[in-house]
């Protein structure tokens, strides 16, 4: 992949994730931790929602008609990846009897990547 095609995903995947905390602040969630890191993966947000600790992973997509939607490249591989990270977050953070439930928010802009065109919050995605 060459380096002007990485730098476009990940100003695409930033604008995703800065759209999905304003949508979710939007809707009461309280914002913990953006793009935790530790060796087995990432976890893109993580909130709360009342009781419950939120893990979310944003999917962002341009509307271009190539590499499907937002919402299917969350695939298995991605999942265990996610719950992976999150076993180590839940036990570095003495979370391990908190409520907690996965989320996916899928976001659709249009091709140039500067207009919104859609978000889909999927609650306990996997």
């Amino acid at each position: 992949m060459n380096k002007n095609v990485k730098n476009q995903r990940l100003k695409i995947g930033q604008i995703g994730e800065q759209l999905a905390v304003k949508y979710l602040k939007s809707n009461n969630y309280h914002i913990i931790e953006t793009n935790w890191r530790c060796k087995l993966g990432e976890i893109d947000i993580i909130a709360y929602k009342k009781d419950t600790l939120v893990l979310l992973e944003v999917r962002t997509r341009r509307d271009t008609g190539r590499f499907g939607t937002p919402q299917e490249s969350i695939d298995y591989k991605k999942q265990n990846k996610v719950r992976s990270a999150s076993q180590v977050f839940l036990l570095q953070n003495n979370k391990l009897n908190a409520k907690i439930r996965f989320d996916a928010i899928c976001i659709l802009l249009n091709k140039k990547g500067d207009t919104l065109l859609s978000i889909d919050h999927i609650k306990n995605a996997f």
